[in-house]
């Protein structure tokens, strides 16, 4: 499937633990491993072959597509990119393709922020649904996918594993049973697994609030994972995430939605993503379901950044004034004339 060309995301996942009382008692970051892989090979493998073999009898059934991206997406995308890596950045058109996506995946893996900007790139893509038309999936660079089986069992699953039912059975009504009610179906599920995220997200934050809300006033180490016009967002090693809100700040920061980026007014700062930070947790509100830091090294930073630049201006000066004085004549003068002698050149 490698060799094929297929999009891997490589996010850090929270796993949340809880005591008898449903209290979270430790969070921390799950490590993706080979077996991981190895039993979504095996799911990605079957879920092809179902989709293949019932298209190919004209049988109707749920497919999984998701469609190629928008290419002002992709230009916004690597707009952003340009900003905050030096890299060679391909044209938006070749990032129509999976394998120019791909191998910008694998440059991302090389740097420290790169499942940050591996998140970048996802939210530019477009989103994956259920239809009843076999119009491919993308990501997987497959012709031909459904959701036929899961480590966590979908209604997308079931739907599929009913209509196999009734294809091995022999009955002849599944077709004008099944191409009435699919439509509908599909529909239907693609908005409630949208529903189930957002549930799952909410719950996810309730327990990290709660959990954090017994750890106001330590500090972490954290890179900056989201840019927003409020402020910015954090993420910890164990892959909590919380806002450090611009008003907690010494200066007024100025948001740049195009690049991501916020500058302060006075102190010319620049915040980006990717960058580490030490922050403090100073609130964690579980109704909100929200975690607020303070950054607690800006002082630090920003002044390590001024020195850097007023160094950086002072050798560009020196520079400057080097090139623009008068040179001076290496001509050599003789005894007794102020005057300069000139030097013959030896021909060769």
């Amino acid at each position: 499937r490698v060799r094929a060309g297929l999009l891997e995301f490589e996010f850090p996942e929270m796993q949340i633990t809880v005591d008898s009382a449903g209290r979270p008692i430790d969070i921390e970051a799950v490590e993706v491993t080979w077996a991981h892989e190895l039993i979504e090979d095996f799911m990605i493998a079957a879920n092809c072959y179902v989709a293949k073999r019932f298209h190919d009898l004209g049988a109707p059934l749920i497919y999984r597509v998701h469609e190629q991206p928008d290419i002002e997406r992709l230009k916004s995308f690597i707009a952003v990119l340009r900003r905050l890596i030096s890299i060679q950045m391909p044209k938006p058109a070749a990032l129509m393709d999976v394998a120019g996506l791909a191998e910008i995946l694998d440059r991302f893996k090389e740097l420290p922020e790169g499942d940050i900007l591996s998140g970048l790139l996802l939210r530019s893509l477009a989103k994956a649904r259920y239809d009843t038309r076999c119009l491919g999936h993308f990501g997987l660079n497959e012709p031909y996918y459904s959701h036929y089986t899961a480590p966590i069992r979908r209604y997308a699953d079931l739907i599929v594993h009913r209509v196999v039912r009734a294809y091995i059975a022999g009955r002849v009504p599944i077709k004008s049973k099944w191409v009435a009610n699919l439509p509908q179906i599909a529909e239907h599920i693609s908005e409630t697994e949208r529903n189930s995220m957002d549930a799952e997200r909410a719950s996810n934050d309730l327990r990290v609030a709660e959990y954090m809300s017994e750890r106001i006033g330590e500090r972490y180490p954290a890179i900056i994972s989201g840019m927003h016009r409020a402020g910015f967002f954090c993420r910890l090693p164990n892959a909590v995430e919380g806002m450090v809100p611009y008003r907690l700040l010494g200066d007024y920061y100025d948001y740049d939605e195009l690049t991501m980026t916020a500058r302060g007014q006075s102190s010319g700062f620049e915040l980006r993503l990717g960058m580490r930070v030490t922050v403090q947790v100073v609130e964690a509100d579980p109704i909100r379901r929200s975690v607020t830091f303070y950054w607690f090294d800006q002082d630090e930073m920003v002044e390590r950044a001024r020195s850097t630049r007023s160094k950086a201006k002072r050798s560009s000066g020196k520079k400057a004034d080097k090139n623009t004085a008068e040179p001076k004549s290496t001509a050599r003068k003789t005894k007794g004339s102020t005057k300069p002698t000139k030097t013959k050149k030896k021909r060769k």
